[in-house]
C-alpha cells in the first residue's frame, strides 16, 4: 500500500492516512499519490464492533452486527452518501458513525468519483479511517485536502492558515486543469493546455504524459474551513500525485 508523505523543509513523515500532520508552523506539504485520496473519512463513536467496506456500487456499514447497505448509483452524491452514512444504526437505533467530506465536493457524483472495493475495515479504535477511495484513472482527478473542522484525528486543525502553492505531477492525456475549492467553492483555477503545457517558471512541456505542477500561492484560509487542491486530467489518467503547501505564518 502506498503512504502519504507530509513535507516540513526536509522532514519526511509517513502516515497510514491519507494526509496527517506534524505541526503546522513550517510549511507542510499533503501529499496524495493517484489512487490515495479518499472522498470520506469516518469514524465510530459506539462501545461495540463496527466495520466498513465498499464495492464499487454498495457501502456496507456494520454496526454491533447490525448491517447497514448503501446503494450507490451514478448520480448519487457525497452528499447523500454523508447522510446516509449518518443515518446508519444499530439495533438499538443508535447512529455512532460520524463521517466528514474529505478528498471530494458535496456535489461530486458515483459517476465521476469510481471508487475502488475495499475489504471489511474495522474501526471500532474510534479514530477517524479513509473510506471511498478514489480510482484515479476512472474519475480522472488527483486531489488532496486540508480538513478544518477542528475535530481529532491528527490531520485537523480549527486555526487559519495560508496555502502557499501546490506541486505534483500529473501524469496521463489531455489538458490540466487545477484548482483550489474552498468549502466547496472554487476559488483558484489554472488550465494547462494540451498539447503543450507550461508552469509559472516557464518549463514547457510538450508530450501528453506528465504534467510537472508547481505554482506559488499566497491564499489565506480562515479557521475551519475545509480547502480541497484537485487536478483533472480531460483524457486518461494514470500514475503520479499531487500536493498542497500550508504554513500557520
Amino acid at each position: 500500500m502506498k503512504k502519504t508523505r507530509i513535507i516540513a523543509g526536509i522532514v519526511l513523515v509517513l502516515g497510514m492516512f491519507g494526509s496527517m500532520v506534524r505541526a503546522e508552523q513550517e510549511g507542510i506539504t499533503f501529499f496524495n499519490e493517484y489512487d490515495e485520496a479518499s472522498a470520506i473519512r469516518l469514524r465510530y463513536i459506539g462501545a461495540a464492533t463496527a466495520t466498513v467496506s465498499n464495492a464499487p456500487n454498495t457501502i456496507t456499514l456494520t454496526d454491533d452486527g447490525t448491517i447497514n447497505t448503501i446503494t450507490l448509483t451514478a448520480a448519487t452524491t457525497m452528499s447523500s452518501v454523508l447522510a446516509s452514512i449518518m443515518d446508519a444504526t444499530n439495533s438499538a437505533s443508535a447512529r455512532n458513525f460520524i463521517p466528514e467530506y474529505f478528498c471530494t465536493l458535496s456535489t461530486d457524483t458515483m459517476s465521476n468519483k469510481f471508487v475502488q472495493a475495499t475489504v471489511f475495515t474495522d474501526v471500532s479504535d474510534g479514530k477517524w479511517a479513509s473510506v471511498l477511495k478514489v480510482d484515479t484513472s476512472e474519475a480522472l482527478t488527483y486531489d488532496v485536502a486540508r480538513v478544518g473542522s477542528g475535530l481529532s484525528g491528527g490531520i485537523r486543525s480549527s486555526a487559519a492558515c495560508w496555502l502557499k502553492g501546490i506541486n505534483g505531477n500529473i501524469t496521463g492525456t489531455g489538458d490540466v486543469t487545477l484548482n483550489v475549492y474552498v468549502d466547496d467553492d472554487k476559488m483558484w483555477e489554472k488550465v494547462y493546455q494540451s498539447p503543450v503545457y507550461g508552469t509559472s517558471d516557464g518549463t514547457v512541456f510538450t508530450t501528453n504524459a506528465i504534467v510537472s505542477v508547481n505554482e506559488d500561492l499566497n491564499m489565506y484560509i480562515g479557521g475551519g474551513r475545509r480547502v480541497l487542491v484537485r487536478a483533472t486530467r480531460a483524457t486518461t489518467a494514470t500514475t503520479g500525485g499531487i500536493g498542497a503547501v500550508f504554513t500557520q505564518r
